[in-house]
């Protein structure tokens, strides 16, 4: 007696969604096979049921045809669908699964497993039951092709290759086999074949969206960024509603330096959809890198008005006050951002550093002191800021205050030991910052500001200088580039008294770092040992010049140099 089979409907739309594996309706049924009149019976009912829509009452009449007859694929198959239309996923698995061991060429089962494993993504899990499928039906084209998407999908690129490469071969004018060759390609990263066979398709078929995104895919993977501008741009030609699309453009114009473009494709996007947060922010920084603070700031402005609760805008309005130097714009912004979320360092440091620029020294340690308040201890690297931030305003007790309780929750932290004995040096506390910048060093030998202070403060007190000159010639072996470390190494030098290597040395740091004036100060008084006395004036000249404040007796050396020249000219 021959049974009917319900046709497995869903478990083909479900191959569509996947997305990948959309294979072909299945084949007519199986040849009937003698069955239990009870399961034959039951069968008929749960077929009733099902198409009067009592899915429920129809499992539990398959279930029981299935113990009657549990090798019948038919009445497995059917209850696999039923199971899949009412969202039991596992259970039509095991049950597709349940026909394949006694039928390994069942094809409904087959597709049911391979569209129930495409559904989640799963292409790993689908590809044995695809292979399986296309060796059952070598001639039909469509399946081969998505069995290579298939292979793709699942990280096995070399296999798509090999089969369509084959297909290709015998069917040259396929655009879906070279389309798929192509992502094959891109996948093992052989670009160049990719773009060549994404372009057969371009070619061949213009007027299709995804082979031109596909293409500009290529393109960007490759590095080339114009081309994929150009391939997009293409695609938005035929789908000029592709945002996303629009957005990546706009990105990728951003990338390319072409700031006028990437500016017009941003405002673009904002006018047709002014609710488009993304693009409006973009926008707004893409006018503020280009210096063109007003219209940033107005379109910040208009933004934070709509969405005044947004932590991006706001924190981005506030850097544009900033920016403007409008401290006192900027500081309730930020303040604000900073007591919602203590630990966002980025919103603290613009905070601190809009508070220095008040030189509100108060705040600044009020700042610290709330922050003493909280449950969790602050950041190490806010810490350190806050009191850098006090130390370059001169507040050295409240800095010293904050890495004294800093040292307290971070004792093992060597930038703060090495800012701690920085603001020691300030305030000519030497015994302590050498305490403090040994303590750094032990912590973390191979600092090279650390080696270079302690070494260039053993020179300036005249003391330790054959331990001077070995951290700072270390600090130079770290970073042979940094003018000041070369700097402090010539004067180490010029303290020993070797005077020809404090020349090649200074010398060297000038022309690291031309415009610093303890620079020239140095290479001034290393000029004046060697006897070169016109020379030592230019240099103390052009460090007056520079910044004469910020070097001590300046005027003096250079009022010695002219009581010099006026005693040749007596003589």
């Amino acid at each position: 007696m021959r049974l009917p089979v319900r046709p497995l409907h869903l478990a083909c739309a479900l191959l569509c969604a996947a997305g990948c594996a959309t294979v072909s309706p299945p084949p007519a049924p199986l040849p009937s096979v003698d069955r239990p009149e009870g399961a034959v019976s039951l069968f008929l009912k749960a077929d009733y049921q099902g198409r009067h829509g009592d899915t429920a009452g129809a499992i539990t009449t398959l279930e029981e045809a299935a113990k009657l007859d549990p090798t019948a694929p038919d009445i497995l198959t059917t209850l696999a669908w039923l199971y899949l239309q009412t969202g039991d996923e596992e259970k039509a698995k095991a049950t597709a699964k349940q026909v394949l061991e006694g039928h390994p060429n069942h094809d409904d089962a087959l597709r049911l497993l391979i569209g129930l494993h495409s559904r989640g993504h799963d292409y790993e899990a689908a590809l044995p039951y695809m292979r399986h499928l296309v060796d059952l039906h070598p001639d039909d084209d469509h399946l081969l092709i998505e069995l290579a998407e298939m292979a793709t999908e699942a990280n096995h690129p070399e296999e798509a290759i090999q089969r369509l490469e084959a297909f290709v071969k015998a069917n040259p004018a396929s655009v879906p086999a070279h389309f798929h060759l192509a992502r094959a390609y891109a996948a093992a990263n052989q670009l160049d074949k990719a773009i060549d066979h994404f372009r057969f398709c371009t070619d061949e078929r213009p007027e299709v969206e995804g082979g031109w995104i596909n293409l500009g895919t290529a393109y960007e993977q490759k590095g080339d960024l114009p081309a994929a501008v150009g391939a997009y741009r293409k695609a938005l030609e035929i789908n000029p509603y592709n945002r996303e699309l629009s957005a990546r453009v706009a990105q990728l114009l951003v990338a390319t330096k072409q700031v006028d473009a990437a500016i017009a494709a941003y405002q673009k996007l904002v006018d047709e959809n002014p609710a488009d947060l993304g693009a409006q922010l973009r926008l707004a920084l893409l006018l503020f890198d280009q210096k063109r603070f007003d219209d940033a700031f107005a379109r910040m402005q208009g933004m934070h008005e709509r969405w005044p609760d947004n932590p991006r805008v706001t924190y981005f309005l506030a850097l544009i006050h900033e920016e403007r130097k409008e401290a006192d714009q900027a500081i309730p912004l930020l303040r604000g951002l900073y007591d919602d979320d203590p630990t966002n360092l980025e919103v603290a440091y613009h905070l601190v550093n809009n508070l220095e620029a008040k030189q509100d020294k108060a705040a600044i340690l009020t700042l610290f002191s709330q922050g003493l308040l909280g449950r969790a201890p602050m950041a190490a690297d806010l810490l350190l800021y806050l009191g850098m931030a006090e130390a370059r305003l001169k507040a050295y007790p409240e800095a010293k205050q904050i890495y004294s309780a800093a040292l307290v929750h971070y004792p093992d932290d060597p930038r703060l030991h090495f800012q701690l004995g920085a603001l020691y040096e300030r305030t000519k506390q030497y015994e302590d910052a050498f305490a403090e910048l040994k303590e750094s060093l032990r912590l973390d030998p191979d600092q090279p500001h650390a080696l270079n202070y302690l070494g260039y403060l053993y020179a300036d007190q005249n003391i330790h200088l054959d331990d001077s000159l070995k951290l700072v010639q270390r600090a130079a072996e770290l970073r042979p580039d940094d003018g000041y470390i070369v700097d402090s190494l010539a004067w180490v030098y010029y303290k020993l008294g070797r005077l020809e290597e404090a020349r090649k040395s200074a010398e060297h740091a000038l022309s690291l770092t031309p415009d610093d004036a303890v620079i020239r100060d140095h290479m001034g008084d290393i000029y004046w040992a060697l006897g070169n006395h016109r020379s030592a004036f230019r240099q103390w000249q052009r460090a007056l010049e520079l910044d004469g404040e910020e070097v001590s007796g300046l005027a003096a050396k250079i009022q010695r140099h002219h009581a010099l020249e006026q005693n040749h000219r007596t003589e």
